[in-house]
C-alpha cells in the first residue's frame, strides 16, 4: 500500500507537469487559432474593402454614363426643337411670301433668315406684317 502511495505521490507532480504542458500547447494552439482568426478577419476586411471601392468605381461609371445620356437626350432635344413641324413651316412659308412681296431689301431677307430659326417665328411675322403695312 505504501508503495503505491508513494507511486502515486511521485507520479502527481510528473501528472501535474503533464496538465501544464497540455494547458501550455492548448493555450499556445489557442493563441495560433486567434492569430489566424485575426489574420482572416483582416483578409475579409481587405475583401469587402476592395469590393466597396469596386462599388464606387462602378457607381461612379453608372454616373457617368447617366451624365452622357442626359447630355445626350439635351442634346437631341435641341435637335428635335430646332426640326420644323407642318404648323412651323407653313407659317414661315407665309412669312417668306409676305417679305418677298413687301420688298427687296437685305433687311427684310435677314428677317426671313431669322423666321427659320425655333423661337423667332412669331416676331419675325409680327415684322413681316408690319413691314406689308397690316399693322
Amino acid at each position: 500500500m505504501e508503495c503505491h502511495f508513494l507511486m502515486t505521490c511521485c507520479g502527481f507532480p510528473v501528472a501535474w507537469s503533464d496538465i501544464q504542458a497540455a494547458r501550455s500547447g492548448f493555450l499556445m494552439c489557442f493563441c495560433h487559432f486567434l492569430v489566424t482568426w485575426n489574420d482572416f478577419l483582416m483578409a475579409w476586411n481587405d475583401f469587402l474593402m476592395t469590393r466597396n471601392d469596386f462599388h464606387v468605381a462602378w457607381n461612379d461609371f453608372l454616373v457617368t454614363w447617366n451624365d452622357f445620356h442626359v447630355a445626350w437626350n439635351d442634346f437631341l432635344v435641341t435637335e428635335n426643337d430646332s426640326v420644323p413641324t407642318f404648323s412651323d413651316s407653313v407659317q414661315r412659308f407665309r412669312v417668306l411670301i409676305l417679305l418677298k412681296y413687301s420688298s427687296h431689301s437685305f433687311k427684310y431677307y435677314f428677317l426671313a433668315f431669322y423666321a427659320r430659326l425655333p423661337g423667332y417665328l412669331s416676331m419675325a411675322m409680327a415684322q413681316a406684317e408690319r413691314m406689308r403695312g397690316g399693322g
